[in-house]
């Protein structure tokens, strides 16, 4: 199996645990905060995709889906730098979307990361604004690392709700 296909699957694992994440969530828990200077499921899942959108679009030298309409579906202003790094919990709190806006827009993103996956030249380097030059893989395992966290935190949010265990087994 090559590299490009192991990561074909990761990132097909996140998006089957953000489908189940977001199955049958209510508004009300898709704003649930834990505390104050918690994030929500709604929060979480639109940052790990505008995370994945900002960062594969950089790699495949191409514009991010934010910006091609996300952005308004979401209310938002269509600024590429805005992928929730930095966001104070008020951000966080004003953060509104829909279970099927959430998982349209990771599905579009989705898309984008396969077909950008299919031939991928993993080795690239690229330059990276926080650990300088950096290879493409290096870079994939970050975001892989980031949204494996958040769907977690996300899955985990659905069981504080349900006062029980939930989740993908």
């Amino acid at each position: 199996m090559s590299s490009n296909e192991v990561f074909l699957k990761a990132f097909e694992a996140i998006r089957r645990r953000f489908a189940l994440t977001l199955e049958d969530v209510t508004p009300e828990q898709l704003a649930y905060r834990p505390h104050v200077e918690a994030n929500s499921i709604a929060w979480l899942g639109w940052h790990l995709t505008r995370w994945q959108d900002a960062q594969v679009s950089r790699f495949a030298g191409q514009d991010q889906a934010w910006l091609g309409g996300w952005a308004a579906k979401f209310g938002r202003p269509a600024d590429p730098q805005d992928t929730g790094v930095g966001h104070t919990s008020a951000d966080v709190a004003g953060l509104q979307a829909s279970a099927e806006v959430l998982l349209a827009y990771h599905d579009a993103v989705y898309r984008r990361t396969v077909a950008f996956l299919q031939d991928a030249d993993l080795a690239r380097e690229v330059d990276d604004p926080v650990r300088g030059r950096d290879t493409i893989t290096g870079r994939l395992v970050g975001v892989l690392s980031d949204n494996f966290q958040h769907v977690g935190q996300m899955a985990y949010l659905r069981g504080l709700l349900a006062q029980s265990h939930w989740g993908v087994h």
